[in-house]
């Protein structure tokens, strides 16, 4: 093997490199598709125009699971808040000595939750 001798050790800017290489790329994927035996060469409007009405299906289910999401969310968070005012109702009525225990607790817990969302987040 030849030695060959470098006298400049200062990379050589290219300015328009970025254009060579999109238009390589481009022709390697041209060149790609045009072959006979691709699924690519089999492929019909019928096929395009069927595999969109399934998008528009597969977005449409996903949009009723989002909402049906949202609805459940506000179900279980209003349940909560009814049955915490109940319990606090209850405690009030029935054995005030433990209300303070009962709110400080349930500070303690929503401040535990808010700390553990907050380290999740990051």
């Amino acid at each position: 093997m030849p030695k060959t001798e470098v006298t400049n050790t200062e990379p050589e800017v290219v300015n328009d490199s970025k254009p060579i290489a999109d238009k390589q790329m481009f022709e390697m994927v041209m060149a790609s598709l045009e072959t006979t035996d691709s699924v690519n060469s089999k492929i019909t409007e019928n096929h395009i125009s069927q595999i969109l009405k399934q998008r528009e299906k597969v977005i449409d289910y996903v949009h009723k699971d989002k909402s049906l999401d949202r609805f459940d969310s506000k179900f279980y968070f209003i349940a909560t808040i009814i049955s915490t005012f109940i319990l606090f109702a209850g405690i009030a009525k029935f054995a005030p000595e433990y209300l303070s225990e009962v709110i400080s607790g349930l500070l303690g817990v929503i401040a535990g939750l808010g700390g553990g969302y907050g380290i999740a987040k990051k």
